[in-house]
């Protein structure tokens, strides 16, 4: 996935035939290229691993995530909370 140069819009590329991206819900607003670069350096061997580590104590433990159609979830998200969510694309 390619960030558009105008907005934050994804568009698939062709580089590999799984993408994968973070979606971040925040209690307090996010500098998006504050967040895109802490999470760029952090450290993991998965992308999971890598945005659970840039994000730290921040996040919300004991989230319950739905599916379906949508993706939903149940917590509390008090001051400075983060919940994260990484999803696997495939583009075959």
């Amino acid at each position: 996935m390619r960030p558009s140069q105008n907005n934050y819009s994804m568009q698939a590329d062709e580089l590999a035939k799984t993408d994968y991206m973070a979606v971040v819900i925040s209690s307090s607003p996010i500098d998006y290229n504050v967040m895109n670069k802490i999470i760029n350096s952090a450290p993991g061997t998965s992308y999971q691993a890598i945005v659970n580590n840039a994000l730290g104590s921040n996040q919300v433990n004991g989230v319950n995530f739905t599916s379906g159609q949508t993706i939903g979830f149940n917590g509390k998200l008090e001051a400075n909370s983060i919940v994260s969510v990484v999803m696997q694309i495939d583009k075959d």
